[in-house]
């Protein structure tokens, strides 16, 4: 599916969990008794960059994805987000990446929980002048067309701090943070992830000859299992205005198996490898208003040789401006279904 698409996520806030009063009021105040609408613009980008430890030198590949439109609705437990690609399909430098994606998540005062399929069909070298002393910022970028990423990844975690530090304050603005709070945070993450090049080896002809082994491989598979541990936090700059940001990094065992051009494969295990999930979020939070900016990433490495690092990385970006409007709690249907 090209980013024309729609893209749907759903995050599911149940209220046997989020709906109790376990949390201080002078910190935190909730919102989910209203209707929240939200019109956002967003984009989804993947990098990939192999590299020699050696030296450091890398290829940095890049997905070159159009920005999407989007509306949103959230009533109590009830959360669903559509978005669809605006703009040209290709890129005039950077050529077009075809791309599909379906994620969810639970958020609770404690726990939340967030996963997704992601692929991407088409990269584009982002550090040419690296490796071509003659390209110039204005000229078309090198494309892998042929390259090839599909992840699916998980993470669980715990909030320590969860009666004073508000994950959905952070995230979805569906609670306001009163004063500034943090948390420490703990978790497992799990990622799968199968990289190719439907045109050739895994790493194109012309840049081959640094990089070592990765110059025979055709594909590789890994899975990483592993704990993450890190700090989050919600600064309330004023009454209304908010900076939230969260780094927490993990440690990970790996497993995997490569491909060769002529079809032979060769499996590893028990690598240590690396995972991070970082959150930027700030803007403007009212009792009727709401809008910012959102910048969230997950990332891991993998290491099939133990010289010749592959670190693959997702990045979502999103603009959003959103009203919460005042129901009637009354309605029949409403609490038929819960709501």
């Amino acid at each position: 599916m090209r980013p024309a698409g729609i893209t749907i996520w759903m995050f599911l806030f149940p209220a046997a969990i989020y709906g109790q009063l376990d949390y201080d009021t002078a910190y935190i105040k909730s919102y989910r008794d209203k209707l929240v609408v939200t019109a956002l613009t967003s984009a989804d980008d993947s990098e990939l960059n192999a590299s020699r430890s050696s030296d450091n030198r890398s290829l940095d590949f890049q997905t070159s994805t159009r920005q999407q439109l989007g509306l949103g609705l959230d009533y109590k437990w009830f959360t669903l987000e559509a978005s669809i690609g605006i703009g040209s399909k290709t890129d005039p430098l950077r050529g077009n990446s075809e791309t599909w994606g379906f994620g969810f998540g639970l958020t609770s005062r404690k726990w939340w929980f967030r996963n997704f399929f992601r692929g991407y069909h088409g990269y584009y070298l982002g550090n040419p002048q690296d490796w071509d002393t003659a390209w110039a910022v204005g000229n078309p970028y090198p494309q892998i067309s042929g390259l090839r990423t599909r992840t699916y990844y998980a993470e669980w975690n715990y909030t320590f701090n969860y009666q004073k530090y508000s994950n959905m304050a952070s995230l979805w603005q569906l609670e306001k943070q009163l004063k500034s709070a943090g948390t420490w945070n703990i978790g497992i993450t799990f990622a799968g992830s199968t990289i190719d090049n439907t045109d050739g080896p895994l790493i194109p002809t012309e840049y081959q000859g640094y990089l070592g082994p990765l110059d025979s491989i055709n594909a590789l598979s890994v899975l990483s299992l592993g704990l993450n541990f890190g700090y989050l936090y919600n600064w309330r700059i004023t009454k209304n205005w908010f900076l939230s940001v969260g780094l927490v990094p993990g440690l990970a065992f790996q497993a995997g198996i490569t491909e060769d051009l002529e079809g032979g494969q060769s499996n590893y295990r028990n690598r240590l490898s690396g995972t991070v999930h970082t959150r930027l979020i700030g803007g403007y939070n009212g009792d009727k208003w709401y809008g910012g900016l959102r910048v969230y990433s997950h990332g891991f490495s993998t290491d099939t040789t133990g010289e010749y690092p592959i670190d693959l990385s997702y990045v979502n970006v999103r603009f959003y401006l959103g009203y919460r409007f005042e129901l009637n709690h009354n309605i029949e249907f409403f609490k038929k279904i819960g709501l």
